[in-house]
């Protein structure tokens, strides 16, 4: 393992040094590396690597992490074989709080890499020195390694290791996914599906992204056909016209109406089942699903139920 460090002051040097020693005690050999003194076009090659960086200013990346990451985006290695972990260093007190690690983390994947655990954090808020953090995170990192990677001796391929992390079709999975769910948070809490969609699974990491400029629910909108009537609704907007739309529609979304409504749906679906005889069929999906949505939705809006 290659653990590649970008720091400002030396902070994330010392950390890197910990993680090195931390995963020696399971047998892991690491060698660090400064980004500055690292070769991009080794990186695809690499096998398994480790990043670690602190966050400067304000949210931006360190001195010797911003030319790793320029010469990375301009080189547009494919990454697809490359494991990595991720550990930052930042401050709480801070809205970029250890921006610098997700900025990276979001490279690699757009790349091809596969992440490998959760991404560590250390908060300099804390006033409580790495070594803790780090031997936490070095230990999950070395269980991940060691057992989600390799299934009997041969290497997953990109479809093998997404069918095993969200298996769709399986009915174990469409009966109770929150096993499968509960490992993506731990050990794939970013994960590039094959497709190149991603899949974010813990809160904060979605909570982080979502309030990022760049990502945006309106691009889309002119590729999508029939679909592209979203596009007013705030769902399919973004702010300033999705703030002016949720003002618009909050008054309906009181805790008290929607306790309202659900009583409504609840009372919909239990008459429909009080009736049903032994050994009638019924559609689920319209005596179920739609009909009492669309009686309940045409209540709310108090519009006629037919």
């Amino acid at each position: 393992v290659t653990v590649l460090f970008g720091t400002e002051t030396g902070n994330a040097e010392m950390v890197a040094d910990d993680i090195a020693s931390a995963l020696g005690e399971f047998d892991i050999e690491a060698t660090v590396v400064g980004m500055e003194d690292f070769d991009v076009a080794d990186l695809a090659a690499s096998g398994t690597v480790v990043l670690v960086t602190s966050t400067y200013g304000e949210g931006e990346l360190p001195a010797t992490t911003q030319p790793f990451f320029d010469a990375m985006k301009a080189a547009e290695p494919d990454l697809t074989g490359l494991r990595f972990g991720a550990f930052g260093l930042g401050d709480s007190t801070y809205d970029t709080y250890n921006n610098a690690i997700d900025i990276l983390v979001g490279a690699v994947t757009d790349a091809g890499a596969t992440q490998v655990g959760a991404t560590g954090r250390h908060d300099a808020a804390s006033f409580q020195p790495a070594d803790g953090p780090v031997a936490e995170w070095a230990k999950q990192f070395a269980e991940a390694l060691s057992d989600r990677t390799r299934r009997g001796g041969h290497e997953m391929t990109a479809a093998s290791i997404d069918r095993e992390l969200v298996p769709w079709s399986d009915p174990e999975f469409r009966n109770n996914p929150y096993p499968w769910y509960r490992r993506l948070q731990q050990d794939h809490p970013v994960h590039k599906l094959e497709d190149g969609t991603y899949l974010v699974s813990r809160y904060a990491d979605v909570s982080h992204f979502a309030k990022l400029p760049i990502m945006s629910v309106e691009p889309g909108w002119a590729d999508a056909g029939p679909w592209a009537v979203a596009s007013d609704t705030a769902l399919g907007s973004d702010p300033p016209h999705h703030t002016v739309l949720r003002r618009q529609t909050n008054k309906w979304f009181t805790p008290k109406l929607v306790d309202g409504w659900v009583r409504t749906t609840r009372e919909l679906v239990g008459d429909l089942l009080d009736g049903v005889e032994a050994g009638q069929v019924i559609e689920a999906r319209r005596d179920l699903a739609v009909v009492p949505t669309h009686v309940t939705m045409a209540r709310v809006l108090q519009l006629p139920e037919d």
